[in-house]
């Protein structure tokens, strides 16, 4: 699926064993703005249940985890194409805020990557943590696919 003609092309990877239905609606949040969205499931999680997975994404591939996570990410951006890779964890829901400046054309003019904040919730939705180690909390999730950056 394409996004916004006049948006760069954004490529949404995805490394999980979280629960495919859950992992699913997160990612349906960006599908309007992701050109492809790539999930590669770790192989431990029954594939009958990555059906959700299979609705929301472009491609769904079954994978060994290596452990620690970094150690699958040069792979996994391998399996982008679009012209900048946002990282999510099976576990992030992106805000509106995300949505919405990923959104407006030009939000790329001048950047080879950029980090996002995460806030990490607490009890209601409206709760989150607001002290060291979890906020500020910004990580390196958004990056120019372009080999010597990527690496």
């Amino acid at each position: 699926m394409d996004a916004a003609p006049n948006l760069p092309r954004l490529s949404v990877v995805c490394f999980t064993n979280d629960p495919p239905h859950r992992v699913a609606a997160s990612l349906a949040i960006l599908r309007p703005i992701a050109h492809e969205i790539v999930v590669a499931v770790d192989d431990r999680v029954d594939p009958i249940t990555v059906a959700p997975l299979v609705a929301v994404a472009d491609r769904v591939v079954l994978a060994e985890f290596v452990p620690p996570l970094e150690a699958n990410l040069a792979w996994l951006h391998t399996l982008a194409t679009g012209d900048w890779v946002l990282r999510v964890d099976g576990d992030d829901v992106a805000s509106e805020a995300l949505v919405r400046r990923l959104s407006t054309p030009g939000w790329d003019d001048g950047i080879t990557h950029a980090y996002v904040s995460y806030r990490w919730l607490w009890g209601a939705s409206e709760g989150m943590l607001a002290q060291p180690p979890w906020w500020p909390d910004p990580a390196l999730r958004l990056i120019r696919n372009v080999p010597g950056i990527v690496r």
